[in-house]
């Protein structure tokens, strides 16, 4: 099989069989019989400026423990220069047994301000310093809209902070670096993405990072993965000025605006019909589904000729959006929900026409507790990829990283398999790999407004091409899962190596 492309364009693909595999994922051996071509894995959702700034902050992934927990804290805070904030992320209470961490977990931060952000982003722990520095601002008198700041029995903060406590009273202290720091950062980031076979991402920015990191780099002669902003600016009125000075600039484009519904599972914050095993909570919406704002934002976000995309893991969540839609009149073509981990079986058929925004690696990291958090009775109702594919709606598969790593072969077996990080199987709603590879390749690029040029190999597409060591609909994913070993961008291969 041969790919031949001119001026960045596939121009054609010979010896092609079609029983093979569907035209969408047409896999081809350039000049080599041991490599297999897909199309660059299109990645729907991601947060590009602040994940390429999260490789240089303190990875808390891997700790199974207090002890591993703070000792990651103190080799972090040795290598910074006095004052200087410590920044900390990827912490998951569920590796250590549950204990929800406090300030005195940061202690090993010495005197300088400490903040370390679960996996989700969606929850914060800070030091003393931070504590005291909001204290005496009456930060922390009252919990903010959508957001909670979390007390111990005397009615004390502990330093957990979650949602909009997070995000509203720690984020915008927390120092910015400067613009060469984030334009070198941005650069590591897109040479990770572009190691995975990521060539097209779906990022979810503020317009600062958008004027400040992404135009800069974009307009350097460097290899860079097409990037689809949708914009977080998100209060009423809506300053769109960004997508104003510009639509499209090389393989920068904006098409959306963002806003968040509710919460997450993981922090059982996520907006649900019925309350968290052993609790009376259903968790919150938040934003403007919480205001009663969602139409209105809807309808202005359309009426800027954007697409509106919403943050709904809950589903109770997910029926507010929907009902939103219905009521602003978004035609379901334009729509996107953001997770959609879980859904009722009454708000399926609804789905039909809509993008579903979801990342399979969520369920292989999220699945075990939240079936513990939702109980048995509703782990059908966690990532329903297959039910939703077949209400009519665009599967567009893709990572949040930083949530989890932008890595579509572990997403596409995760979503195949429903093999969760525990070992266990979770067997509701598969997906084939075929359709799994759809979803990551021709449906994200339709969720992101790239189709047909971006996820296909059909001639006249970008020469955006994902290289593996094998072939996806023949291996065996389970002793020996196919690697990416290169990739083709615009029709150069910008990690060096020849096709």
């Amino acid at each position: 099989m041969a790919i031949t492309w001119r001026a960045g364009r596939i121009e054609r693909i010979e010896h092609v069989t079609a029983s093979e595999a569907s035209a969408r994922i047409a896999r081809g051996a350039i000049d080599r019989r041991d490599v297999h071509a897909v199309p660059g894995f299109v990645d729907a959702h991601l947060h590009l400026t602040l994940a390429s700034m999260g490789l240089s902050k303190v990875d808390l992934s891997a700790c199974a423990s207090r002890v591993g927990f703070e000792s990651r804290i103190a080799a972090g805070a040795a290598s910074l220069p006095d004052g200087a904030w410590l920044e900390a992320q990827g912490w998951d209470e569920a590796s250590w047994g549950g204990a929800l961490p406090d300030s005195s977990w940061l202690d090993a931060a010495g005197d300088r301000p400490a903040v370390a952000y679960r996996m989700d982003i969606h929850a914060c722990v800070v030091n003393d310093v931070v504590l005291r520095q909001l204290a005496r601002e009456g930060a922390l008198d009252s919990d903010p809209p959508g957001g909670t700041i979390v007390r111990d029995a005397s009615g004390a903060p502990t330093g957990l902070l979650l949602e909009q406590a997070a995000w509203m009273l720690v984020n915008p202290r927390v120092p910015v670096p400067d613009a060469a720091r984030r334009h070198a950062a941005l650069l590591l980031g897109v040479s990770q993405l572009l190691g995975y076979g990521v060539t097209a991402v779906g990022s979810m920015e503020y317009a600062r990072e958008v004027r400040e990191v992404l135009l800069p780099v974009a307009r350097l002669p460097v290899a860079m993965p097409t990037v689809v902003v949708t914009l977080l600016d998100r209060t009423l009125p809506l300053d769109l000025s960004v997508a104003q000075e510009f639509r499209v600039e090389g393989r920068l484009k904006v098409i959306g605006a963002k806003s968040f519904a509710d919460g997450t599972l993981g922090s059982r914050t996520a907006a649900m019909l019925e309350p968290y095993i052993g609790t009376d909570s259903r968790g919150s919406l938040i934003e403007h589904a919480h205001d009663g704002t969602l139409v209105a934002w809807m309808r202005a976000v359309t009426a800027a000729g954007l697409s509106p995309s919403i943050h709904a893991i809950g589903d109770a969540a997910v029926r507010a959006t929907l009902d939103a839609a219905d009521a602003a009149g978004v035609p379901r073509g334009r729509l996107r929900i953001e997770h959609v981990q879980t859904i009722s079986d009454q708000d399926l058929p609804r789905m039909a026409g809509a993008f579903a925004s979801m990342q399979p690696l969520h369920a292989a990291s999220d699945m075990p507790g939240a079936a513990e958090r939702l109980g048995a009775h509703r782990t059908r109702l966690l990532f329903r990829c297959g039910d939703i594919a077949r209400a009519g709606a665009t599967l567009a598969f893709g990572s949040d990283w930083p949530v989890v790593p932008p890595d579509p072969m572990r997403a596409i077996r995760s979503a195949f398999t429903g093999r969760a990080d525990d070992g266990r199987v979770y067997g509701h709603s598969l997906i084939t790999v075929e359709e799994a590879l759809v979803a990551h390749t021709e449906g994200a690029a339709r969720c992101l407004e790239l189709w047909p040029e971006c996820g296909s190999l059909a001639p006249g597409a970008r020469a955006d091409i994902a290289l593996l060591d094998s072939d996806p609909l023949r291996c065996d994913w389970d002793a020996k899962p196919p690697r990416v070993c290169g990739v083709v961008l615009g029709g150069e291969m910008p990690l060096g190596g020849r096709a």
